[in-house]
């Protein structure tokens, strides 16, 4: 099995949702870490592990990057997402879906992404690319907002999420003599 470490510089997450019912809010996580497990010539065993720091989302407005860390991100207790899978069945060459479970505000869900391998360059650079994706119910991870909110549909509860993921192999830590 072979190990690969997402590239931060490569690699974001990013979301949709509707706003007063009408308008679309995107937004984008631009700190991302971990590991996939994976070997292209047995496709067996294969396992994901991703965490994103809340504190990277961005949006074009940075009064709504406040309001979205404090109010439905809850950064005083949660300052991070994590996505690790349980399965991955592979539907063709080049995707797959992924089975696993998503912890957004300490509220753990199973949900499933579906995943297209985008780029393969394993003789070349050593890189392979990745692009997967989801429809979440906000409220099966944020807390209740007030009744007139949710009323007014304010904060859409359909929110699609999209994940651009770049790895590279991880390097082995060769020890260090003398110390």
């Amino acid at each position: 099995m072979l190990t690969w470490m997402i590239d931060p510089a490569h690699s974001r997450a990013s979301f949709a949702i509707r706003h007063l019912g009408i308008l679309i809010v995107r937004g984008t996580f631009h700190t991302l870490a971990g590991t996939l497990h994976y070997d292209p010539a047995t496709d067996e065993d294969a396992s994901v592990d991703v965490t994103i720091d809340v504190r990277s989302l961005k949006t074009p407005v940075a009064i709504r990057d406040s309001y979205l860390m404090r109010k439905i991100f809850r950064i005083k207790y949660h300052r991070t997402i994590h996505f690790k899978s349980r399965r991955i069945e592979k539907l063709s060459e080049d995707r797959a879906s992924i089975m696993g479970d998503l912890t957004i505000n300490g509220i753990r869900r199973a949900v499933t992404l579906q995943a297209v391998l985008v780029e393969d360059r394993q003789d070349a650079s050593k890189r392979m690319r990745f692009e997967g994706w989801a429809v979440l119910n906000r409220s099966d991870f944020t807390p209740r907002f007030m009744a007139i909110t949710e009323a007014l549909r304010i904060i859409g509860q359909r929110v699609e999420v999209r994940l651009e993921i770049e790895v590279i192999p991880a390097k082995v830590h060769e020890p260090v003599y003398g110390q």
